[in-house]
């Protein structure tokens, strides 16, 4: 019928197919169902009591699953899915407002309450995230909130020296989706550092599965910003990383991939008990680069 309504060689049957299409279109605005919008503090007591029942089971599901107290960002997904839910099931779309609020942070207080009393204590979002204390440092798994800090270190050409240039903006994002999919696949990868006392981001340091000759290893990385290069935290993180890769991954053999004039790299691979066992080549945008491998083979 459309082939028929774009057809200017017979007008009338034009004419005809074009009023038939918009009867069609007519007939099917007219079945849609209408949504009506309400305010949550609007709602009749009993429907308030339906959805509290279902915000303490998306809560509690929540940190079942997720392991820590959701923050504003998760419960904003919670909210969504909810008033879809009524939109889809009751042709109802609820506004969130001040009410709505309040009762999601009660029911929030509650849900922990109970798991608190059942010996279940959720951490918070952001201490979900740390892996690893030492003395100095804080080593948590990064998230998108991290891309500035992180830009401003990986956009210094002297930082990203083995790159030979300074990552862009949209260079580092890639780089830290990289770590993100890494997280989820394999349950590690380049973790960020923040220094304990201020908690700013200074760097990062990890374990990354790679393929080394016709290998496949875990090798180790450390990348810090140049203004807190000389005070030891590179070889205090890695240190961390190495005991985390022996004792909870279970690695048995941890490598490090070094360019020969990094000698701060060296060095820090040096101290930390690594051999040099070979050297390979890394190709980088079209340009063959030497590197030396390192590797630690975990004491039994």
């Amino acid at each position: 019928m459309e082939k028929y309504a774009k057809n200017n060689k017979y007008p009338e049957l034009k004419e005809y197919a074009a009023d038939v299409l918009a009867h069609h279109r007519q007939m099917k605005e007219d079945r849609k169902p209408q949504i009506e919008e309400i305010a949550y503090s609007d709602l009749e007591d009993d429907l308030k009591e339906e959805i509290e029942e279902h915000l303490y089971i998306d809560l509690d599901l929540f940190i079942e699953e997720n392991g820590f107290v959701p923050e504003e960002k998760h419960l904003k997904k919670i909210t969504k899915g909810i008033i879809d839910a009524y939109i889809r099931y009751s042709h109802l779309r609820i506004i969130p407002d001040d009410a709505w609020n309040e009762q999601m942070k009660q029911v929030l207080a509650t849900v922990v309450a109970d798991l608190e009393e059942d010996g279940i204590v959720p951490q918070s979002y952001q201490s979900s995230l740390v892996l690893l204390e030492t003395e100095r440092l804080c080593i948590s798994k990064f998230t998108r909130d991290d891309l500035d800090s992180l830009s401003r270190i990986m956009e210094k050409p002297e930082v990203m020296y083995a790159w030979e240039h300074g990552f862009t903006r949209s260079e580092t994002r890639k780089w830290m989706n990289r770590q993100l999919t890494r997280y989820k696949k394999d349950g590690y990868g380049y973790f960020a550092v923040f220094l304990k006392k201020s908690g700013e981001l200074i760097g990062q340091t990890g374990l990354m599965k790679n393929v080394i000759g016709d290998d496949e290893v875990t090798e180790l990385g450390f990348i810090f910003d140049n203004e807190f290069w000389g005070n030891g935290y590179a070889m205090e993180s890695a240190k961390a990383c190495i005991g985390y890769g022996f004792d909870e991954i279970g690695l048995s053999r941890i490598y490090c991939s070094i360019r020969p004039e990094n000698t701060a790299s060296i060095h820090v691979a040096e101290n930390l008990g690594m051999a040099k066992t070979g050297e390979h080549i890394v190709v980088y945008n079209d340009k063959d680069m030497l590197h030396y491998i390192y590797s630690l083979e975990k004491r039994t």
